[in-house]
C-alpha cells in the first residue's frame, strides 16, 4: 500500500495496493476504519480530498498464492481560517451594512420627496 505525504482538501490521491504476484488474479476489498467500501480494484482513487476524507483505510488482497492486508492512515488538512480571512469577512460586512443604509436613507427621502 502506497501514498504518503501531506493531503489538503481538494487534493487528489491514489492509494495503490501493490501485490507481487505473477501467475494468478488478485481480488481487492477497501475499508475504511473497518468500514468496507463497494469497490474493488488495487486503487483506491479520490478525485477532490476533504478532511472527511481521514482516516485508516486498509487494502485486503487474496490470491491463489497469498492473502494478505495492508493498512496506512490518511490525515487530510481543511482549510484553515487566517487573520486576513477574517479582515476581509468583516470589511465585506461593514461595506454591506453602509450600502444597507443608504439605501434605506435613499428611500426614505425619495418617499418624503414625493408627498
Amino acid at each position: 500500500l502506497s501514498g504518503d505525504g501531506t493531503l489538503k482538501q481538494g487534493d487528489s490521491l491514489n492509494l495503490t495496493c501493490d501485490v507481487n504476484c505473477t501467475h494468478s488474479s488478485s481480488q481487492f476489498v477497501w475499508s475504511k476504519n473497518n468500514e468496507q467500501f463497494n469497490t474493488s480494484g488495487p486503487v483506491l482513487h479520490f478525485p477532490a480530498l476533504t478532511v472527511r476524507d481521514s482516516g485508516n483505510y486498509t487494502c485486503t488482497w487474496k490470491t491463489n498464492e497469498a492473502s494478505g492486508s495492508k493498512t496506512i492512515s490518511l490525515q487530510v488538512e481543511g482549510g484553515k481560517v487566517t487573520a486576513g480571512h477574517i479582515l476581509i469577512l468583516i470589511g465585506v460586512l461593514v461595506t454591506a451594512g453602509v450600502v444597507f443604509i443608504v439605501l434605506i436613507l435613499f428611500l426614505l427621502e425619495a418617499e418624503i420627496y414625493n408627498r
